[in-house]
Order: structure tokens, then C-alpha cells, then sequence
């Protein structure tokens, strides 16, 4: 009987052992919510928490939260077969912040800045499976299946400014075209120690900008941006070549070209 208890015992620390896992958080879950809720203890009034993510190799984390928010109503018979709806699935309207959280305060908070007249709203959730420039057949061949909406996430980290640091990220908002996205660039600037939306200086270096087509850096900090003719019934072809500069933290027009069609023979 004896023997009997002793063989028993470890079997009853193992079953205590896997409720206590099954039913408690691990340290490292334990640790992510509590920085969630932290957070979310200093939004504003009326805020929402959009999407929050560590910064890679830091202690830091960058914050991207709405103010007022509105989510657009989905119903599951929602007709997303045509390109804008498609990409641009549920939104969120409101005004939109990025801040950088270090032990438990922001270090700065600055408004996504939008110039349309247009009110701002950036993807929530799209269907299942979606990517730019798919068609709906190809997604949806039985067009009678029901939609699966996955929940999008912001802040997807990469070296967007050549520094060798994947501290920066980048918000596309769609427009009415096939293809097209107005695209911003955001971060966490080591230099200035801060969350930081990237200003694009253009023919006009005094009036920066922040949302352009298509602009998508490579990993040195530069970008060649092209309209092509015929798209979108374009006549004419314009390009335009970015570099970053890392003094000035911005991306600056270096190259430009602008020749109507008719005399640019080598486009078809």
C-alpha cells in the first residue's frame, strides 16, 4: 500500500502541474497583457486601441490608437466583388494617433495627418485571404460562400530608411483606383528617441507631404515611383525617384520626369 501512495503522488503533481498551465497565463502572456492594459489605461476619453507592437530589440513599444472612433457596419452579405471594397474590406473612421510607450508612459504622441476632405479611415478588417491586385474570381470562386473577415494589423515592422534598424512601417489607405494606395511612412527615430511620421519633400522641399501613391521604400531608403501610360486611361508618364536623408528624416525628390505619351514611344 505503501509503494502504492508513492507511485500515485507524482501522477497527482503532474494533473495539479496541468491545470495550473491550462487555467493561468505564462509569464510571457501575463507580461503582454499587462503592457495592453497599461496602455489602454492612458488613452484618451472616447479612444480605442488599434494596434500596439514592441519595437524590435527594445523595451519600447509604438501605439496606434482612434480617437472618436467609428466602425463602418459590415453585414455578411456585404457585396465585396469589385476592386475598392475588396482591399479596402471594414473600416474605422476617426482621428488617428501613433505614440511611443517606454515603462509606462508615452515619451509623444502625434496625429497621423491626413489632407483630404475625405474623412480618415483605414482598414479594420478585410476578407480572408485578401491580397491587392487579385481578382474576386480567383478569391471567391464560389461566389455563393460566405465571407471570412480577418482582423488587419498595422504595425508590421521593416528598414524603410536605410539605417539598418526595422523600426519603420507604412499605412495604406485606398482610393477609388485598381492598384493604388495612398501610402504614409511612420516609425521609432533612434536619433530623436520618438515615435516619428516621415514627411516627403517634393518639388516643393517648403511643403512637405505625407501620404503619396504607391510609395513603397526599399530597404536603402529609396523609391522610384512610376505612372505608366494607359493606366487608368493615363496620357502621361511620370516618374519620380526618392532618396531618405538621414539628416533631414525625410524622403527628398531627387529625379523627376514628366513626357506625354504620344512622344514616349517605348512604353508599349
Amino acid at each position: 500500500m505503501v509503494r502504492l501512495a508513492k507511485s500515485k503522488i507524482p501522477h497527482f503533481i503532474l494533473v495539479v502541474t496541468f491545470l495550473l498551465l491550462a487555467f493561468f497565463p505564462s509569464v510571457s502572456q501575463a507580461e503582454t497583457m499587462g503592457v495592453k492594459n497599461r496602455i489602454k489605461a492612458l488613452l484618451p476619453k472616447n479612444s480605442m486601441l488599434r494596434d500596439y507592437e514592441q519595437i524590435p530589440n527594445m523595451d519600447k513599444y509604438l501605439v496606434i490608437y482612434i480617437t472618436d472612433p467609428e466602425i463602418e457596419e459590415h453585414e455578411p452579405d456585404t457585396d465585396y466583388s469589385t476592386c475598392p471594397p475588396l482591399v479596402h474590406g471594414q473600416p474605422i473612421y476617426g482621428e488617428y494617433h501613433l505614440a511611443l510607450y517606454d515603462d509606462g508612459y508615452f515619451i509623444n504622441d502625434v496625429t497621423i495627418p491626413w489632407n483630404s476632405s475625405w474623412e480618415m479611415k483605414i482598414v479594420y478588417r478585410q476578407p480572408e485571404g485578401n491580397v491587392r491586385r487579385r481578382s474576386f474570381e480567383e478569391m471567391y470562386p464560389d461566389k455563393d460562400e460566405p465571407f471570412r473577415m480577418k482582423r488587419v494589423k498595422l504595425l508590421t515592422f521593416s528598414d524603410l530608411t536605410g539605417d539598418g534598424l526595422p523600426h519603420q512601417f507604412q499605412i495604406e489607405v485606398f482610393g477609388g483606383s485598381c492598384g493604388h494606395a495612398s501610402v504614409l511612412t511612420a516609425g521609432y527615430s533612434k536619433k530623436e528617441d520618438k515615435a516619428v511620421i516621415y514627411p516627403i519633400k517634393g518639388r516643393n522641399p517648403f511643403r512637405p507631404y505625407y501620404w503619396h501613391d504607391n510609395f513603397y521604400p526599399n530597404e536603402n531608403g529609396e523609391f522610384t515611383w512610376e505612372l505608366r501610360c494607359g493606366d487608368h486611361g493615363n496620357g502621361t508618364y511620370k516618374r519620380e525617384k526618392f532618396e531618405f536623408d538621414k539628416d533631414l528624416q525625410a524622403y527628398v525628390l531627387e529625379e523627376s520626369e514628366k513626357t506625354p505619351c504620344e512622344e514616349k514611344r517605348d512604353w508599349w
